[in-house]
């Protein structure tokens, strides 16, 4: 076995052998896994091949050791399969097994037919026994190996994935095994395909070389995109690492998740093999079926961490059991079998579950290193407490210390498929408490929840159990950079049964954090919580409203209630024909006198918009003005006394906007569906009516969201007003067309205007977000308050993948006035422009910069992927909440952050639907991790529950602190965070603040400074593209000594600041961020600013 050379450079060596006479035949070639050859030599031809003193190694070929119905609830897959959950039918991907071969013969592995013909001597099983996927992917669920592959030539004339051992038969049985013949002995994923590598060598005894080994991970490796592998089963194990490890590293970086078997020998003092012992790999070791460790399970030696976790393999014990799978004897026959192998089988099984999961919810994390230690982490946190293990010589068990963590015998536990779905897609958040249930036998023994925190924040922690229960309580952080969690954060037993378990929790960006509960003893519910820990001057909580929420939530300052009042309307559970404003403390405690219900008949449409909070009357104290979809308008004041404006019944109304008129007035404007315009002013204090302002009719219908802001001098507001049929008109306040106005922009429009001052000149520009229905082009229509193109107007947004943008949500804006980051932004669904398996809708932020740049993010917290030709994605319903925007603690630039909910499903042959769907929050301002990005918002998958409504808001409190406000279907959710380095979010409404207005606020333009003595001509970079030591210079002059570099990626963050140019004027950046880690190679925008003046280039790092 010749290491880290290929065959090529061999080749001298070969021909030295054959002049010496001697022997020196390649059987086995490849140039991944840092390069192999298996070569068949004689003394001459190893005598020449040592002469040619090449680099690597040479050794000899080593031979290695091959390592249900009661496993299945022992390790959680008959809840995961059930209820909600409801896994185990997703056959878009496959396991690969690297091992004897699979008898497709067998009716629970193939044979759909059930025929139970066999091909020709030595076929087992006949060609209408599988399919190879490389011609398309297979839709009949009947194929359950749809790939494979022979390094040896032991049986040439058998071209099929047929085990002539047996040992591949029983881990496929285990891994995926349908259960057509009999449902008792269904695998851990019975919807599950495989990829089968036959590596056993036949030499009248059977072998498992490791050049065999490394020649089938090296065809894995060329072919693991075509059979779409994510898991790699292998159950046998070597003496030494001959290039094991670099073949294990090789599948780890292509985003394939190796799994292997700790081997089957007990605590031999030498400890496992090759290659369990290695961290990139997932290794195994056994339970019987009690769940005491199996006297055979290969112990782990100090400091190896090894096993990682034990899963059903049998026992010796009388009451250990069998593991009952599928042989390779005719008939469609099963057989008892044990060893770590068939327990490594059950977490491959295992994580073949776990990514359905993420699957059905969208979650499609990049294939990569991080990737795979993340879910190897999550099956390893996920696992409950094992007490005994089986004396060495099978007769006995005796009790393993108590629970403290890691341990050579039992790893971090039992596998539990359960609660590792559970905690990837079960969110605990700050003030809503959940529970689990934990019984005596194995149905319940863990519980797992991801645990939605903000970073910077200081939490507490809980686990507080039934008397009698007696629980463990763990905080595991996973970092998104390297996906690992080698051990716990924090690790709590110190309470009896019946006392609570608690640890405190400083969050930190970039990482998911978990909390574990494992029964240690009893019976009964355990209460997990989430509090903050932080003085802060407002907790969270949560609020039942008395309905579905039907408008975006806001804030305001009521009189005569003190500090901020949070408002959200809704339905009512208990009388459909009312409606309600609920109005609440930062706590989600109502206020005295609400919440306030309203009648509108029977017969009424729709619900109430969000609402618009401005202090109409100039007396101390917000009022709150809501329109509804059944054409009435309510202005309520503090105390809730209400004011009623019907106007056409069941016409539909736009939310109302505040705006100031030219002679300081204070106005509300509405919209109905028909295009009729109207406003009020009103005033509270005197208990008066509304009084109507203005009417026009404007020829329209469909109006959208209308905007407020300064499109001239002075400090008269404008009106602008949208329709559906593209028609855009700009107001005074008595609602009469501003000079310019209107434009016709053709098509439908789906998003309102927004207003924002992107050439800085002191006064608001119009945007306006188009979408071609046909071609899913965006492009963006910008217009100066006189109605004339201003200079970014038509810019083209494209989709992230190249694709179309099928459904737009509201625009928003990001980024701050005078550091090159400010941008008008809109969240989008958007597809790749391809059809059949290559399909794929994924989740974007669109952005148009203030210099006149487009980008397109894609955002990796969702995707929907078409499994086959036939496959066709529909899209049955999506709520693309409005995001929030605000600067993250500690940090400069913006994040931006919406909550969304996607129901979709891939219809096949316009006959089968496999649904999907999920909801959780975009998280856009941190590293692209997919389960970092999405914060889950409820379990999704198939058995989503529809949502009806999403709202969010951002409240300043000062003193540095913020509410994040949420609605969903009937909850308000209050979370207080740390804002940003300044006081109030960027955007925090859905309309951008109280009043709706849609307008980003002006900044106050000041004299610009003088500027300075020498006249600099531009600014340059270089060398550009550079990856370490790029440089700044003005083109022309030399940068000051007080010059300042502020660098931002494509999405407006500002990554990097740096201040003083050196003697010669140059600024250096290293192409790190302000935390010394390396960027992304890619585009960023370089922004120095001395003397009043701002220069800007953009460089290219590579890497």
């Amino acid at each position: 076995l010749a290491l880290g050379t290929g065959a090529g450079a061999l080749a001298s060596a070969r021909d030295a052998a054959d002049r010496a006479g001697g022997r020196c035949g390649l059987l086995q070639a490849g140039d991944s896994c840092g390069g192999f050859a298996v070569l068949d030599v004689d003394a001459a031809g190893l005598r020449a091949l040592l002469a040619e003193r090449r680099p690597g190694r040479i050794l000899l070929d080593r031979d290695g050791v091959p390592a249900l119905v009661d496993s299945r609830p022992l390790i959680g897959v008959d809840a995961a399969s059930t209820g909600t959950l409801d896994l185990g039918d997703d056959w878009s991907g496959t396991v690969a097994i690297l091992d004897s071969g699979v008898d497709t013969a067998h009716g629970d592995l193939g044979d759909a037919p059930d025929d139970d013909i066999d091909g020709p001597a030595p076929a087992v099983g006949d060609a209408a026994d599988w399919f190879d996927a490389a011609g398309g992917w297979p839709l009949f669920a009947g194929y359950k190996v749809v790939g494979w592959h022979d390094v040896t030539d032991d049986f040439p004339q058998a071209a099929g994935p047929w085990d002539y051992h047996y040992h591949g038969t029983a881990l496929a049985s285990v891994v995926a095994g349908s259960g057509r013949v009999d449902p008792d002995y269904r695998g851990v994923s019975a919807g599950a395909r495989l990829t089968v590598v036959k590596f056993y060598d036949y030499d009248q005894t059977w072998h498992a070389w490791a050049g065999d080994f490394l020649a089938a991970c090296d065809w894995l490796l060329a072919n693991h995109a075509t059979y779409r592998v994510r898991t790699v089963l292998m159950a046998v194990n070597w003496d030494v690492d001959a290039g094991i490890g670099a073949a294990v590293a090789a599948l780890v970086d292509a985003g394939l998740l190796p799994v292997a078997a700790a081997g089957n020998q007990g605590d031999d003092p030498a400890g496992p093999g090759y290659p369990a012992l290695l961290p990139d790999v997932l290794t195994v070791g056994a339970v019987n079926a009690a769940g005491q460790v199996s006297a055979f399970s290969g112990r782990g030696l100090a400091g190896q961490g090894k096993p990682d976790l034990v899963a059903p393999g049998g026992g010796l014990l009388a009451a250990g059991g069998r593991i009952v799978a599928a042989d390779n004897d005719p008939d469609d026959t099963y057989s008892g079998r044990f060893g770590t192998s068939l327990a490594a089988a059950h977490v491959a099984g295992a994580a073949a579950l776990l990514d359905e999961a993420l699957r059905e919810n969208g979650l499609a994390p990049a294939a990569g290193r991080a990737e795979v230690q993340a879910r190897q982490s999550v099956l390893r946190l996920a696992t409950a407490f094992v007490p005994a293990a089986e004396t060495a010589d099978g007769l006995g068990s005796v009790n393993l210390p108590a629970y403290s963590g890691h341990d050579p015998a039992r790893g971090w536990g039992l596998l539990r498929i359960d609660a590792a779905v559970d905690a990837v897609l079960k969110p605990l958040v700050a003030g809503r408490d959940d529970a689990a249930s934990f019984t005596f036998d194995w149905t319940g023994r863990v519980a797992a929840r991801r645990l939605v925190v903000c970073p910077g924040v200081r939490y507490l922690v809980e686990a507080a159990p039934a008397g009698g229960l007696d629980v463990s309580l763990e905080v595991v952080r996973i970092a998104t950079g390297d996906g690992r969690a080698a051990a716990p954060d924090m690790l709590v037993d110190q309470n009896p049964a019946g006392v609570s378990e608690f640890a405190y929790l400083t969050a930190a960006p970039g990482e998911w954090t978990f909390l574990v509960a494992r029964s240690l003893g009893g019976a009964g519910t355990v209460t997990l919580r989430l509090r903050e820990a932080d003085g802060f001057s407002a907790a969270g909580g949560v609020r039942t409203l008395p309905g579905v929420g039907t408008g975006a939530p806001s804030w305001g300052r009521l009189a005569p209630h003190a500090g901020v009042s949070l408002i959200a309307p809704s339905r009512v559970l208990v009388d459909p024909v009312a409606r309600s404003l609920n109005v609440t403390d930062t706590s989600g405690q109502y206020r005295p006198g609400w919440p306030v219900f309203v009648f509108p008949g029977v017969s009424a449409q729709g619900g109430l918009t969000q609402p618009m909070v401005m202090d109409m009357d100039g007396i101390a104290g917000d009022e709150i003005v809501v329109a509804a979809d059944f054409g009435s308008v309510y202005f309520f004041d503090g105390t809730g006394a209400v004011k009623t404006v019907d106007l056409a019944f069941n016409r539909r109304l736009t939310q109302p906007v505040g705006f100031r008129t030219a002679l300081g007035g204070r106005r509300v404007l509405v919209v109905d569906r028909e295009g009729i315009a109207r406003t009020w002013s009103w005033n509270a204090s005197v208990g008066a009516a509304p009084e109507p302002d203005a009417t026009a009719t404007l020829g329209h219908q469909v109006p959208l969201a209308p905007a407020a802001g300064r499109l001239g001098p002075g400090t008269e507001e404008s009106l602008v007003i949208a329709f559906a049929d593209g028609w855009l008109g700009a107001f005074d306040d008595q609602l009469a067309l501003r000079p310019g106005w209107p434009r016709d922009l053709g098509g439908t429009l789906e998003a309102p205007p927004l207003l924002v001052d992107l050439d800085e000149d002191g006064q608001h520009e119009v945007v306006q977000p188009v979408r071609d229905g046909a071609s899913g082009q965006l492009v963006m229509r910008v217009f100066r308050g006189d109605g004339t193109p201003a200079a970014y107007d038509g810019v083209v947004v494209p989709a992230p993948r190249g694709g179309g943008w099928l459904q737009l949500g509201y625009p928003v804006v990001a980024g701050r006035y005078d550091t090159g980051e400010l941008n008008v932004a809109l969240v989008g669904l958007a597809d790749n422009g391809l059809a059949g398996a290559a399909a794929r809708w994924s989740l974007g932020i669109g952005r148009l910069y203030a210099g006149g740049a487009a980008a397109a993010t894609d955002l990796k917290a969702w995707e929907a992927a078409a499994s086959t030709a036939e496959g066709v994605l529909d899209l049955q319903g999506a709520i693309l909440g409005t995001p929030v925007v605000s600067p993250p603690p500690g940090a400069y630039g913006t994040d931006l952050a919406a909550p969304f909910h996607v129901q979709w499903s891939e219809i096949l042959y316009g006959l089968t639907e496999l649904p999907a769907g999920t909801t959780g929050w975009w998280q856009a301002g941190v590293a692209d991790d997919p389960l970092l990005q999405k914060t889950p918002a409820s379990v999704g998958g198939e058995e989503i529950v529809p949502v009806s409504h999403l709202g969010a808001a951002l409240v300043p409190l000062g003193d540095g602190v913020e509410l994040l406000v949420e609605t969903r279907d009937a909850s308000l959710m209050v979370t207080p965070r740390w804002a940003g380095p300044v006081s109030a979010a960027t955007w925090g409404l859905a309309r951008g603040d109280q009043r709706s207005s849609g307008a980003y606020p002006l900044q106050e333009l000041t004299t610009p400074a003088p500027a300075p003595a020498a006249v600099l001509g531009g600014l340059q970079a270089f060398p550009n593209p550079g990856s370490t030591r790029i440089r700044f210079r003005a083109a022309t002059g030399v940068l000051p000594g007080d010059a300042q570099l502020a660098v931002y990626d494509l999405r407006g963050r500002c990554v990097r600041r740096l201040a003083g140019a050196d003697a010669a004027g140059v600024l250096q950046w290293d192409g790190r961020d302000g935390g010394g880690r390396r960027l992304a190679a890619g585009a960023y925008l370089a922004v120095v600013r001395t003397g009043g003046e701002r220069f800007t280039t953009r460089v290219l790092l590579t890497r």
